[in-house]
């Protein structure tokens, strides 16, 4: 069952100044998938393009935590940069919203089309808090999984869904449409789909 919103990658980076520096980025993609190889990619050519300067260091797979908590260690320092989903994107400016409302945006022209419109306001809105926007990327339209099956939006109720912890009015929409919303961390989605605390993801 195709998820009628979708979620962007977005790298943001909190503003450093030095003639040689190691960026500390997080990201939940996995090591080894094709967004972290794309980022790896990035840190490279920043290598040899600064002469070895600059270094990206990368924290794949959540090591950094969710991000929740990749936004909150830029905020203090711990980390420089995240690739970021739009669940990440949401709890530094909740207008990110707009763009994930189901049935919004439904083909892949409107979405550009409303990304080419929106992006200088949403880097504006991120600079207001001493972010800086290096890159945008689509990752895909999103989809429900699930044990069983889910052929209409009545068999998803039934379902113990997961969703990402930590936004109460997420979870307070998902429980006011009917559903059984399971907030979890990502690092514990496969531990819940195991120990059949959620049902679907």
């Amino acid at each position: 069952m195709k998820k009628v919103y979708f979620a962007l990658m977005l790298l943001v980076c909190a503003v450093v100044s030095t003639s040689a520096l190691t960026i500390k980025l997080g990201t939940i993609a996995p090591a080894g998938s094709p967004w972290d190889k794309a980022v790896r990619t990035i840190g490279a050519d920043w290598a040899k393009t600064s002469g070895g300067a600059i270094t990206l260091k990368v924290y794949p797979g959540g090591v950094a935590g969710d991000e929740d908590d990749m936004v909150r260690k830029m905020r203090i320092g711990q980390l420089n940069s995240a690739a970021l989903s739009g669940i990440g994107l949401c709890r530094m400016f909740k207008g990110f919203l707009a763009m994930q409302l189901p049935m919004i945006i439904r083909t892949d022209d409107e979405l550009n089309y409303v990304l080419d419109k929106m992006q200088p306001y949403f880097e504006q809105k991120l600079a207001e808090q001493g972010v800086v926007v290096l890159c945008w990327t689509k990752v895909g339209w999103a989809h429900f999984f699930s044990k069983n099956a889910v052929t209409t939006p009545c068999d998803l109720k039934a379902q113990k869904l997961f969703i990402t912890a930590g936004d109460d009015d997420a979870e307070q929409i998902w429980k006011s449409a009917g559903f059984k919303p399971i907030p979890l961390s990502t690092n514990d989605i496969m531990m819940g789909l195991q120990s059949g605390m959620i049902d679907a993801v």
